[in-house]
């Protein structure tokens, strides 16, 4: 859901949530606001192309998780579609797999993994492997 510039994820479910969004939506972005428990594992599926990620940060609600603090071994973003890539100016929580796209990442860090088709980057990047098992740490 989008209000304004913010983007709303939601979910109850403590285990594994999908979610959906388009890339002219992360476009319009300013913020994403996370309202799911802490350990649910998130996939947050962006559909299409180009997709541009900048200058937008991480909400938290009270009583629910900010996605920045969650393990980002257990937040992955798929660009299934992306043929380019632009995020700057922000740390990504997570892993992200983009394996069609050329990536270009600047000023700004990514906690996780990155699978792409090329990378052009002034980032900094910590490794953090995106695992399925909720009961590895």
């Amino acid at each position: 859901m989008v209000t304004g510039s913010t983007l709303t994820l939601s979910s109850a479910d403590p285990n594994f949530t999908v979610f959906s969004v388009s890339a002219d939506t992360l476009k319009k972005t300013s913020a994403i606001k996370c309202l799911f428990p802490a350990t649910t594992t998130v996939v947050i599926n962006v559909v299409g192309d180009p997709v541009s990620m900048s200058n937008f940060g991480f909400q938290a609600s009270s009583g629910y998780y900010d996605l920045r603090l969650l393990r980002p071994t257990r937040v992955i973003w798929n660009f299934p579609q992306a043929k380019h890539l632009t995020v700057v100016s922000m740390s990504i929580p997570g892993s992200i797999l983009a394996p069609f796209a050329d990536v270009d990442m600047k000023w700004g860090a990514i906690d996780g993994t990155l699978v792409a088709n090329s990378l052009n980057a002034e980032h900094e990047f910590h490794w953090f492997p995106f695992r399925k098992n909720l009961l590895i740490p």
